[in-house]
């Protein structure tokens, strides 16, 4: 009765070995991998440039176009560069100076790339392009086609 009582409890004590091992390579699996200490600086993350305008405009009517969605999630834009695509130069403005909102009338019936460059308080640079196409501008010197019609009786 001795021996099975001694073989019972070495079965016991085994498996209570082994649940303890692991229990231990469970915590240790589970440990950080890297030290804890001070939160780490990560590094300048490019600004995000954002460009919103129709896709389709007349020659000569104004164009609203909207950039104020553009962001910096780890500091904040110091400037902006507006190109229009067309002949008219681009606007380089501080952020300070103006939101990110302008009006533009293309003047040619075309498709033009509107490039938008943002520059965050580091100096990284991020960009945005969107193509619009322009129709050309109706006639104002054509005759009415209701003019037509009545002078053809």
């Amino acid at each position: 009765m001795i021996r099975l009582c001694s073989r019972a409890c070495a079965y016991v004590c085994a498996i209570v070995v082994v649940v303890v091992v692991v229990a231990v390579v469970a915590v240790v699996g589970c440990a950080p991998a890297e030290p804890v200490g001070p939160a780490k600086v990560s590094a300048n993350q490019e600004p995000v440039a954002l460009l919103t305008l129709p896709s389709t405009a007349i020659a000569g009517e104004p164009v609203d176009i909207d950039g104020g969605d553009s962001l910096d999630v780890d500091g904040h834009i110091v400037s902006t560069t507006i190109s229009f695509g067309d002949s008219s130069a681009p606007l380089a403005t501080n952020r300070s100076e103006q939101s990110l909102h302008w009006r533009h009338t293309w003047t040619e019936a075309g498709v033009f790339d509107v490039d938008l460059a943002v520059t965050d308080d580091k100096g990284l640079v991020g960009r945005a392009r969107t193509r619009i196409t322009i129709a050309p501008a109706p006639d104002t010197n054509a005759p009415a086609m209701t003019s037509l019609a009545l002078s053809a009786l």
